[in-house]
């Protein structure tokens, strides 16, 4: 976690990855909060998590680096953004992470992509009524597949 705080302190002027690369802060306000959602991953044993508007790759860096098991795909619209996660991917050893870089709006129409994931993670991305409009088509279980409700459960934590 060490490496990867470093990493984001080296970069963060250059990419605005986060408000402050204080390292207090960035313990407190981004690795700490990104773990919370540690806690609902393993009690609903989600392996297969997309984290939507990443940026510097919170939650889902934190998240990989805690548990090495989880397959996360980091979703980054920002192509520098998208550069400095693959880097992190790279330097950190993460084989389980993959980068993508696009708009969730706009993945969430590849077939490779859609009802792919146990869980979507986010941080800071929309309000929740947009958020899920967007990363609906992500889920295993989706409320939009096929015209037909179906369940979805949405955890909120901040």
């Amino acid at each position: 976690m060490l490496c990867y705080l470093g990493m984001i302190q080296e970069h963060n002027q250059r990419l605005n990855l986060v408000g402050t690369s204080d390292p207090e802060t960035l313990v407190l306000k981004h690795i700490l909060d990104s773990l919370t959602g540690l806690t609902v991953l393993k009690e609903h044993s989600l392996v297969k998590i997309i984290d939507i508007g990443t940026g510097a790759g919170l939650p889902g860096v934190p998240l990989a680096i805690a548990q090495p098991g989880l397959e996360i795909t980091l979703v980054e619209s920002n192509e520098r953004k998208a550069n400095f996660l693959q880097e992190c991917k790279r330097s950190l050893d993460l084989s389980s992470v993959e980068v993508v870089r696009g708009r969730a709006d706009e993945l969430g129409r590849l077939p490779l992509l859609r009802d792919s994931f146990e869980a979507v993670i986010s941080r800071a991305v929309a309000h929740t009524r947009v958020l899920i409009e967007h990363t609906a088509p992500f889920c295993k279980e989706s409320p939009m597949r096929r015209g037909a409700p179906r369940r979805m459960k949405i955890v909120l934590f901040s």
